[in-house]
């Protein structure tokens, strides 16, 4: 059958636009921004463009600088949804600005739009992550895109598409590359490897928790690292998604099952720790969200500098104030993360003889139920629920494992 060739120029706001009609439009002659669905709520147009012009600028004043990666298009023409996302993947995890492929399939123009989100879609997810880097840390590291002209032929039915899109990160290359050393030098100065499953995910927490603050407006720079993980472990200073992707990342070097789960305006995480997932919030357990009296008391804990522990390792019913998105609602995602029934464990207070223990619900009984309280203003700052300072311990759980108590100041 006689080839039919077709050079059209698509707006790539329709290729990757959602519920969007397609058009054409004379070839290369205008360009439409798209923000990351993750962050409508945050981000606009103009943010985009500026983001994609700041790492342009920045690869024109050092050309050996990876804050911008020049067009490499893959030699192979992908004919499956997976395949050109594993491509996508990997060049986002290098955050390459421009990528540029080609794609065969029997989906007509008429269905571009379905087809190049469902790529997206596929090269961020859980699903198609094979790194650190990937799965829900890719998700929330980009702002949105650019779209270029694209091109196409069309020969026995089916249609060869040329993909041409600009990517706007929170992070460079190079940012990454600094952040990926800073994570392994927590991982190894906390020595994970040798610490059980439940000592890892409370070595994390309360990592993240000391040394990351909660960033605001007034102590900004006025970029967008406080939404990455990179803002989180290097710049020490993050919104929920920093603390939230920061976690993630050092559970999985780990060892570690983690998701990033969402509301419409919070991200915190889930982990697993024996046969169920819990869900822990960093961010609303960092104390340095508020503002306290940071006078030091008798046991020289930093009042003002503690870690709570009010969020950690819960179950549904104990976590409070975080309805998920629908896409962690559904039959399917509750059968693959199923969260434990009760939480893993939680404080008591003994008023009489001014002790406290841990009631661990998975083991069904109390552990460790001696230790003394450190009273201030009347109360326990250790067992009181809202002044828990962090907590270390040998693993309890599934094997019948001892869990041993022991309070650590945040100096």
């Amino acid at each position: 059958m006689k080839k039919l060739k077709q050079i059209i120029s698509v707006l790539l706001c329709v290729v990757m636009a959602f519920g969007t009609s397609v058009a054409a439009y004379a070839q290369g002659t205008v360009n439409k921004i798209f923000v990351n669905p993750v962050y409508e709520s945050i981000l606009d147009e103009e943010d985009i463009s500026e983001m994609l012009e700041r790492a342009e600028a920045q690869s024109n004043e050092n050309q050996n600088a990876l804050s911008y990666s020049a067009s490499t298009k893959s030699a192979v023409v992908y004919t499956s949804i997976n395949s050109a996302a594993e491509y996508v993947r990997d060049r986002m995890v290098e955050r390459q600005n421009n990528i540029v492929f080609s794609y065969k399939t029997t989906t007509g123009p008429s269905g571009i739009n379905s087809l190049y989100r469902s790529i997206v879609n596929a090269a961020t997810s859980e699903e198609l992550s094979i790194g650190f880097a990937d799965g829900d840390y890719l998700k929330w590291s980009w702002g949105g895109y650019s779209g270029n002209s694209i091109d196409y032929s069309v020969s026995n039915g089916e249609y060869t598409y040329n993909f041409d899109v600009e990517y706007a990160y929170y992070t460079t290359a190079e940012q990454e590359k600094q952040a990926t050393a800073v994570f392994q030098s927590v991982y190894n100065e906390l020595n994970l490897s040798a610490k059980t499953d439940y000592n890892k995910i409370c070595e994390i927490y309360n990592y993240v928790c000391k040394t990351c603050d909660y960033y605001n407006e007034a102590s900004g720079n006025g970029n967008k690292s406080q939404f990455t993980s990179y803002g989180a472990i290097v710049n020490h200073t993050a919104v929920c998604q920093g603390y939230a992707t920061a976690i993630y990342r050092l559970c999985k070097m780990a060892g570690i099952k983690s998701r990033v789960i969402t509301s419409t305006n919070h991200a915190w995480n889930i982990v697993k720790l024996g046969d169920y997932y819990y869900n822990v919030d960093a961010t609303w357990d960092d104390s340095s969200r508020y503002s306290y009296d940071k006078s030091k008391v008798t046991d020289g804990v930093l009042w003002g500098d503690f870690i709570n522990h009010t969020y950690f390792l819960k179950s549904e019913s104990d976590f409070s104030g975080h309805p998920k998105e629908a896409e962690y609602t559904t039959e399917e995602f509750i059968k693959e993360y199923p969260i434990s029934p009760v939480s893993y464990y939680f404080y008591k207070h003994n008023s009489g003889t001014q002790t406290h223990s841990v009631y661990c619900p998975v083991c069904d009984e109390l552990i460790n139920a001696s230790e003394a309280c450190t009273i201030k203003d009347g109360r326990c700052i250790y067992c009181t629920v809202s002044k828990v300072t962090g907590l270390a311990t040998t693993a309890r759980g599934s094997g019948g494992r001892t869990l041993t108590l022991s309070w650590k100041a945040v100096e």
